[in-house]
């Protein structure tokens, strides 16, 4: 009769350890092979790659005051922080690497415009659930605090089993930032 068993990921680290839930017993046959079916029990998880964009949407109606120690541009975030909710469960990722990127978005067909966004440079497992994002803290290279946001523009997401998802998260620009008022001026220009 099996009593117990681990099982190990690959890198030979205990991730669980069970007691199975059918006590039959089985027999071992010298000379052979015996197959033994263990039921585990797992929770469904997912992996989640984050995607971190520019949210003006608070422009004009609604300005956005951050609590930044200073005025930053996006491609000087190299780390985020990042808490999300379950139901009443928090979920806290601390200091994530994120890379900077720019890319030409709009319709192909017309002129379209370049935009930038900061990936989250690795894959985090979560439990397959639906998930809001609670606040989000952004850090510099030397990990010095760029910005604090405990209440974000609303947003969710869900993890599948087995499946890998890009979570957008609106990162929110204030409007009052000097470096902001002349790309914004120009984009007003470019919609004209």
């Amino acid at each position: 009769m099996l009593v117990t068993y681990s099982l190990y990921d690959k890198l030979d680290e205990l991730i669980y350890e069970g007691v199975p839930a059918d006590d039959s017993p089985f027999t071992v046959v010298e000379g052979g092979l015996t197959v033994k079916d263990i039921t585990v029990s797992v929770t469904p998880r997912g992996k989640v790659q984050f995607v971190f964009t520019k949210d003006m949407s608070g422009f004009k109606d609604n300005p956005v005051t951050k609590a930044a120690s200073r005025e930053y541009t996006f491609d000087e975030v190299k780390y985020v922080d990042l808490t999300v909710k379950m139901g009443a469960r928090r979920k806290t990722f601390e200091k994530l690497p994120v890379s900077f990127t720019q890319d030409f978005a709009g319709d192909p067909d017309r002129l379209g415009y370049r935009t930038s966004f900061l990936t989250c440079d690795s894959l985090v497992t979560m439990e397959a659930a639906v998930y809001d994002l609670v606040s989000y803290s952004t850090y510099s290279s030397d990990k010095m605090l760029l910005e604090s946001n405990s209440s974000p523009a609303a947003t969710t997401f869900e993890v599948k089993d087995n499946k890998t998802i890009e979570a957008e998260i609106p990162v929110a620009l204030n409007e009052a930032d000097e470096y902001i008022r002349d790309y914004y001026a120009l984009y007003e220009i470019w919609k004209a």
